[in-house]
């Protein structure tokens, strides 16, 4: 991660794409990949990863998907949905999300983009915005979407301590789920949004990965 004094804007590094996605990845989700089709069929959506500094830290803003969700109920993922015929590109679809889900209504500076993150079980292919602003604002939640916010500590993430691996039970299509994870206070970070941290912190990373 580089840091610009002046501005205090952060900047992000090229990544392996895939490959660092893969990183956190459920075993059978690189064979998935390899093996996905149905390219007609893909929904565009985007998510919004959220950077700020906090008791001279730079966190990251997750947060607790809502049990009233039909689908990925309870996950911890970022703010985030698929494009909506109104929204002018996928830029503008993050933004909206995160205003949605969480109140983030504020000027939101994007920094830059992470690899579009294919996941063939949904036909979504994910596009990843990242955002950094000084401190975190006053939000409001939307209760229909979201139980609660999580604050997490870049720092966290990246220690090696804090990842771990389990069988999360069976997928949609009748096979084990055997994934590593973040386990950061008791919160399991998997799949998805496992796989695009893995990115971030790659591209967040000083010198060569």
């Amino acid at each position: 991660m580089r840091l610009d004094n002046n501005t205090n804007n952060i900047f992000l590094k090229k990544t392996k794409g895939l490959a660092s996605q893969l990183k956190m990845a459920p075993e059978m989700r690189k064979s998935d990949i390899k093996d996905y089709k149905n390219t007609e069929n893909i929904i565009q959506s985007a998510v919004l990863i959220l950077l700020y500094k906090k008791k001279g830290e730079l966190y990251l803003l997750l947060t607790k998907r809502s049990g009233k969700l039909l689908k990925h109920k309870g996950q911890i993922s970022f703010p985030s949905g698929k494009k909506d015929i109104s929204d002018i590109n996928l830029r503008q679809t993050a933004i909206r999300e995160a205003e949605e889900e969480i109140g983030l209504s504020e000027n939101i500076n994007i920094i830059g983009e992470l690899t579009p993150l294919l996941i063939p079980v949904t036909n979504f292919c994910v596009h990843q915005f990242v955002a950094y602003i000084q401190q975190l604002p006053q939000l409001k939640i939307n209760t229909n979407e979201v139980d609660y916010i999580l604050e997490i500590a870049i720092s966290d993430l990246q220690n090696s301590d804090n990842i771990k691996y389990k069988n999360f039970g069976t997928s949609t299509s009748g096979r084990y789920v055997k994934a590593p994870y973040f386990n950061i206070d008791g919160n399991e970070i998997w799949g998805a949004t496992a796989m695009m941290i893995s990115e971030l912190l790659d591209a967040l990373k000083d010198g060569k990965s």
